[in-house]
């Protein structure tokens, strides 16, 4: 928050692309450290200050700031009106339109809408040059596992050694372990949890921080998927152990998103153990927060291994319609889909 609010102070208005990367930083700064409201105080207050020739450019990194807060928050109303402003926005930039791309497509992904991923994050892929590489890598890796999702099994393996080969001839050992983690998830859903073990053998463990943010695929998460999947004793319990600590970090960086992710997760590995109850007590905690957004996709991907759970919520009136929309949708997936078996 110092050194965002030092560069600002240094930088003049007319260099608006680097004081719309300097209020980025300030603003996730404020949100990771329990301010929500200044955050969005001072993305309003930006926008309100905002003078040419900045515009359309400003703008549309400032509505970007929203939404992606919002995702963070679970706020998938305010996210969709976010998403609508910006695409209101003329003369947009290939690097903000393929934010829009982005947040558009992150939508369908989140909300368990696979043929509209497939479709979606397209563009980002076509564009992915122009922006951060890590939009390049989700959007690879959200296609592939939509694709995998309709039963499309080549087409996923096809697009995936596509962006291996694309990935490699960079050599960034981060993108490269992007994708490795991208592998091993999608051969969870192929039921092949060898592959994914194999996959995951061949990355370290890079942990999390407090900017992971709103990315759909973090390797943390899924090297614990993986120990799930697995489902010795031993895999289990270090796979809650890794989990308390990434939950205890999230939590503390106000990530409701990142909070349903670990929790359904915990929730999975602990009913493996037999601590039925506290397992519960884990989902219930996720659904809780899923709900108002109806925040599918966390749930859908571990599979009909904790339908049992989900219906014993539903029996107790936890947010049952969202409940029920879960267990529909998990029992319309083939069987070999499943993350934990």
């Amino acid at each position: 928050i110092l050194l965002a609010e030092k560069a600002l102070s240094l930088n003049a208005k007319e260099y608006y692309r680097f004081r719309t990367d300097e209020e980025s930083w300030l603003v996730l700064s404020f949100h990771l450290t329990g301010k929500n409201d200044l955050a969005f105080q001072r993305i309003a207050e930006a926008i309100r200050l905002m003078e040419h020739p900045g515009e359309p450019i400003q703008l549309s990194r400032y509505i970007a700031q929203k939404a992606f807060l919002n995702l963070m928050n679970l706020d998938f109303e305010a996210l969709i009106q976010n998403v609508n402003d910006f695409s209101q926005i003329k003369n947009l930039n290939t690097y903000t339109q393929t934010f829009l791309d982005y947040l558009k497509a992150s939508i369908a992904w989140w909300s368990d809408n696979p043929e509209e991923v497939i479709r979606g994050f397209d563009p980002v892929i076509e564009n992915q040059y122009h922006v951060e590489a890590q939009l390049g890598m989700d959007a690879y890796i959200a296609k592939a596992l939509s694709l995998q999702e309709l039963g499309r099994t080549e087409d996923a393996k096809q697009l995936m050694d596509q962006a291996l080969k694309e990935v490699e001839e960079t050599g960034i050992e981060e993108n490269l372990a992007l994708i490795r983690s991208g592998f091993a998830r999608l051969a969870l859903l192929q039921g092949d949890i060898q592959a994914a073990e194999n996959h995951i053998s061949t990355m370290q463990n890079p942990g999390i921080n407090p900017f992971i943010l709103f990315w759909i695929e973090v390797p943390a998460f899924t090297i614990c998927r993986v120990k799930i999947a697995l489902g010795s004793s031993s895999e289990l319990k270090e796979a809650l152990e890794l989990l308390s600590d990434y939950r205890n970090k999230v939590e503390s960086w106000n990530n409701k998103l990142r909070i349903v992710e670990i929790a359904s997760l915990q929730a999975a590995a602990r009913f493996k153990l037999g601590e039925k109850e506290n397992a519960l007590k884990d989902l219930k905690y996720a659904i809780e927060n899923a709900a108002p957004s109806k925040l599918l996709r966390p749930f859908v991907e571990l599979g009909r291994h904790i339908k049992e759970l989900l219906i014993t919520l539903k029996d107790q009136r936890i947010e049952a319609v969202f409940v029920d929309s879960i267990i529909d949708s998990i029992s319309a997936e083939d069987p070999q889909k499943e993350v934990v078996h």
